[in-house]
């Protein structure tokens, strides 16, 4: 499973206790993967291993191959994640970056992967994200 845009990465680190494996919370943001990382540290003491807090700034194709290559089982012919997770990432302070956004869904996800988009509607903007999104996946949208 693959959070984007986890802020302090609390999807992660629930799906990770409570049972998913090879969990990657990612952000764009440095802090918030410090603080995912911390928080990842602080809830899985004692644990062998939790989820992986990674820098991923959409489209950046450099931070893309560092979070392609550090799935557990990593192999040439693994090119896609089971889950992504996202919450708010389709929000008006994000409509410059709608097509790096669905450019990094597109390269992260494979032909059975599952994308959960989690969303307060707000503006009409969103609108126009699920509009580029019906272009590239098989959308379910509830409002």
């Amino acid at each position: 499973m693959l959070e984007l845009g986890c802020g302090p990465g609390l999807c992660s680190v629930v799906a990770g206790l409570t049972g998913a494996s090879d969990v990657i919370a990612t952000d764009g943001d440095v802090k918030s993967v410090e603080l995912t990382a911390l928080n990842i540290s602080d809830n899985y003491t004692g644990v062998a291993s939790g989820p992986k807090a990674l820098k991923l700034y959409w489209g950046d194709l450099a931070d893309l191959s560092v979070v392609q290559s550090s799935w557990s089982g990593s192999s040439s012919d693994r090119t896609s994640v089971d889950f992504i997770i996202a919450s708010d990432v389709a929000g008006c302070p994000y409509v410059s970056a709608y097509t790096s956004l669905i450019d990094t869904l597109v390269a992260l996800s494979g032909p059975e992967t599952v994308i959960l988009l989690a969303c307060q509607k707000r503006h009409s903007s969103e609108n126009i994200f699920y509009d580029m999104m019906r272009e590239k996946f098989l959308l379910d949208r509830y409002f």
